[in-house]
């Protein structure tokens, strides 16, 4: 069974507010410290519509596809986690898999 969740992230700025639906920068921290940069229309991404007052970051979610999980030798619960599925979300440089901590994503 196929098991999606969502992951926080936190949006960094918008991009371009000028067409609709606009446009955010956001950022995924993974369970290794690697911060991973994304571009995604503002309402893939924000709950609620990001006003022209927004104080930055502003903490989001991003939908993802639940690949594994198991816990590490510290006890850690982890997940690696696919941006592909379901909305085909990508890093800059095309990555869509990342490890992140179980309590980062809500399922």
């Amino acid at each position: 069974m196929t098991e999606f969740a969502d992951v926080r992230v936190q949006v960094l700025r918008t991009v371009d507010e000028h067409i609709f639906p606009g446009w955010v920068e956001f950022i995924l921290r993974d369970a290794n410290g690697l911060e991973w940069i994304f571009v995604e229309k503002e309402p893939v991404i924000c709950r609620e519509p990001l006003g022209g007052d927004a104080e930055f970051p502003v903490p989001a979610s991003m939908k993802c596809q639940i690949v594994r999980k198991w816990v590490d030798e510290r006890g850690m619960e982890r997940c690696v986690i696919d941006t592909e599925f379901p909305f085909g979300i990508e890093t800059r440089d095309g990555q869509t898999k990342f490890e992140v901590y179980v309590e980062e994503v809500c399922m």
